[in-house]
């Protein structure tokens, strides 16, 4: 049976923590604080038409731009409005296809009232009531 040995700890030394902070304290600069020159530029930025008194107004050509924005805000709310009053019926979407009501109506009568239009009713009912054994 192997006999196991019993090994004293050292203590740690706490001398080695000592040196590296020291080593850390001497390593450390000083903070130096510089001073700048005040220039002649604008603050504002490159774009900046202040000329000789420098403001920061709002001096930019953002004529287009604004009037951009105003026509997409303008086409939403016109957008939302037509999808709210879209509660169209079938009849009317269709009347939309063929520009209005009287150009539906009068397509809608020829459609009807054509023999083509007949004899295929007729057969598909035929058809139908035959699968029916009704016949």
């Amino acid at each position: 049976m192997p006999v196991k040995k019993t090994v004293a700890k050292k203590p740690a030394t706490k001398t080695a923590s000592k040196e590296v902070n020291s080593k850390v304290a001497e390593t450390k600069k000083p903070t130096v604080i510089v001073e700048t020159k005040k220039t002649d530029r604008c603050e504002c930025g490159d774009n900046c038409n202040c000329g000789d008194s420098c403001n920061c107004g709002c001096k930019c050509d953002c004529g287009l731009k604004i009037l951009i924005l105003v026509l997409l805000v303008a086409n939403l709310v016109i957008s939302g409005f037509l999808l709210c009053k879209s509660s169209r019926s079938a009849w009317d979407l269709e009347a939309l296809k063929v520009w209005g009501d009287q150009n539906l109506q009068k397509l809608s009568d020829e459609l009807y009232s054509s023999e083509d239009y007949i004899q295929a009713q007729k057969e598909s009912i035929e058809d139908y009531l035959q699968q029916l054994w009704i016949n």
